[in-house]
């Protein structure tokens, strides 16, 4: 816990209370260590799945560098940031295929994919009702009684 900086004497001066920093250096922890029943406890006391470690690793590059399939799956049903990147300029991807995982680095860019997929498709879905109504579905204005349109000028 050390080596991720937890500082014990900040918990008992906030009432032995976990803070923000706290719960997220935990769960850095724990996707260093494959631990994901404590991953699922610590986002529900609020702990940030995109938390950052100090060379700005995430959960998922964490994970998906020591090849932990289990715990990469369950941070991407969180709909973690897929695209956070470190230092080393290296995403979840890459880190997976430097750590010799390349099932993992799969997965992530299936998902990926799937989430692009769905928002276009969300986009498309949203366009529709423009672009396949036909004029009839347009609602048309009209006049009160007595009151004629007038004829546009013509053309000289």
């Amino acid at each position: 816990m050390l080596d991720f900086g937890v500082d014990f004497n900040q918990a008992a001066a906030n009432d032995n209370k976990p803070t923000q920093q706290m719960l997220d250096r935990q769960l850095l922890r724990a996707a260093e260590f494959d631990e994901s029943e404590k991953i699922i406890d610590l986002i529900r006391r609020g702990a940030d799945k995109n938390a950052r470690h100090i060379n700005n690793d995430t959960p998922l590059i964490i994970a998906a560098r020591e090849g932990h399939e289990k715990t990469v799956r369950l941070l991407l049903r969180q709909n973690v940031d897929m695209h956070a990147r470190n230092h080393q300029d290296e995403d979840a991807i890459t880190a997976a295929r430097a750590g010799g995982n390349e099932t993992i680095a799969r997965r992530i860019a299936e998902k990926i994919e799937k989430q692009k997929e769905a928002a276009a498709q969300k986009q498309r879905d949203m366009l529709a009702p423009i672009t396949e109504g036909s004029a009839r579905d347009i609602p048309t204005l009209s006049l009160p009684q007595g009151i004629r349109r007038k004829k546009p000028p013509a053309p000289r």
